[in-house]
């Protein structure tokens, strides 16, 4: 019955736009972007996706780079908010257009359907999964066919453990390293997982095997980022919040002690927008662009100019504030202007940001030879993986077990084109040392690490050119 309704509300909408002045559906379009894909393809021919994505995404493309049906196909891209590919260190789960959840990895080598119906959403972190049900239900993935971290027991045999009486009201899951906090609708938030160093905010380092009501906040949170064992809380008034390991000042309270509540950040000014948590170090974003960064620092990564830890965010630099997206992952950290420019700073021992054989860059430098039409910029644990308009692939970073899928195991530290792969490449997926490409027609296609399985092409040897994996399921 909700989907009829939500199904009848999108039509009415969509019969009082249709017959408006485009600018003017432009404006109501930004406020529901996927609604325009209810137009028929007679509307969606006439649009200029040139300009809708710029006013939408504030995304910049030149048209000698890319076709319009190019550009239509980044606007669904930045539209769809939930991955249908997982990549964990030593598996991958992918959800079919049905809601099959498949699974391969963690020593087995075949796909397994997991029978889970009304899976809603999948979220992963480097060492931590949770699965979302229709009815609310929270599935903990566990490692190596039963390892559950929390409580470092083994269940042999069993893929997800169920969290039995949690709220089905969910708005938000946010994944640690190895914890998870939830926001409910009416602001609410839970905590589960490790809690050595206080990440969950719940006054005490006790882990929690199931999820706990967080005591003390107000309600009026919109927004959970985590990191390796610390958290930040946003409020609607701009207020950020911050618990956990502190050790190198990652939560910007201006020493070096954890806490085990949340803390207001004194730090930054109450306009942000974004807070993007790394192994160590944490970046905010503010509203008019400007980046700001606070903890670990040793080889470069808040990109400040220095080696030097920061215990309070400072403003990053000698860097333009036409930001649209931030790739945090480790040590590294790489930024996408609206353009299409990248730039980069931090750990590049492996080659990882593409702009050398330096191996850190303590502030952001361009990475040059990468076209500006770029789709999508993916990281894994040391690679990173660009997808352009035209489905072109480029990689660099480190590639022992052939996860930049180049035909070979030599690391590369500046991006070069992956030859091989058919170009109707839709989205890219990193799992720590592989990577996974789907294309349009549904196909998945897999490189790098296999010794469990993890790239689901029957048996455990590594790829380092892109192979058909062997699964059943459309995910079209």
């Amino acid at each position: 019955m909700l989907s009829i309704k939500n199904n009848k509300m999108n039509m009415d909408l969509i019969s009082l736009i249709v017959n408006l002045p485009i600018d003017v559906r432009n404006v109501i379009i930004g406020y529901r972007p996927q609604i325009i894909f209810n137009l028929g393809k007679s509307e969606l021919d006439k649009y200029d996706w040139f300009k809708l994505v710029k006013i939408i995404f504030s995304l910049k493309y030149e048209k000698a780079l890319c076709t319009n049906d190019d550009l239509r196909k980044v606007y669904l891209h930045n539209c769809e908010k939930k991955s249908k590919i997982i990549c964990g260190f030593p598996f991958t789960i992918v959800r079919s257009v049905s809601g099959r959840l498949m699974f391969c990895g963690n020593g087995v080598y075949d796909w397994i359907d997991l029978k889970l119906l009304g899976v809603r959403e999948i979220v992963s972190s480097i060492g931590h999964t949770m699965i979302k049900l229709k009815d609310g239900t929270l599935l903990s993935w566990l490692y190596f066919g039963g390892y559950r971290v929390v409580d470092n027991s083994y269940k042999f045999g069993e893929f997800y453990h169920p969290l039995r009486d949690t709220p089905g009201d969910i708005a938000q899951i946010v994944n640690g390293f190895y914890h998870t906090i939830i926001r409910l609708k009416d602001g609410t938030l839970m905590g589960y997982g490790l809690n050595t160093s206080g990440e969950l905010g719940m006054g005490d380092t006790r882990n929690r095997t199931v999820f706990e009501i967080i005591k003390g906040l107000p309600k009026n949170i919109i927004d959970i980022s985590c990191g390796n064992g610390f958290s930040f809380i946003m409020l609607d008034d701009g207020t950020t919040m911050s618990s956990g390991n502190n050790y190198v000042g990652q939560l910007g309270l201006g020493d070096n002690l954890g806490r085990t509540t949340f803390c207001v950040v004194k730090s930054v000014p109450k306009r942000i927008i974004k807070v993007i948590c790394a192994m160590y170090h944490t970046i905010i974003r503010l509203t008019d662009g400007t980046l700001m960064s606070s903890g670990a620092n040793s080889i470069g990564q808040l990109g400040l100019g220095d080696l030097k830890n920061r215990a309070v965010f400072e403003k990053i630099k000698l860097i333009k504030k036409n930001i649209v997206d931030i790739i945090s992952y480790h040590e590294s950290t790489i930024i996408r202007l609206t353009d299409g420019t990248l730039m980069g700073c931090g750990n590049n021992s492996r080659g990882q940001l593409g702009v050398g054989n330096n191996p850190f860059y303590n502030s952001f430098c361009e990475i040059k030879g990468v076209p500006k039409n770029i789709a999508e910029v993916v990281s894994g644990y040391y690679h990173t993986i660009v997808r352009l308009t035209d489905g072109t692939l480029m990689s660099c970073g480190t590639n022992l077990h052939g996860e930049l899928g180049l035909g070979d195991n030599t690391c590369r530290n500046f991006f070069e084109e992956i030859k091989g792969v058919p170009k109707n490449v839709v989205k890219v997926t990193c799992g720590s040392s592989h990577t996974v490409i789907l294309l349009s027609d549904g196909t998945l296609m897999a490189s790098g690490y296999n010794d469990y399985g993890q790239l689901g092409v029957g048996d455990h040897s590594s790829r380092n050119i892109f192979s058909v994996m062997k699964i059943t399921a459309n995910i079209e």
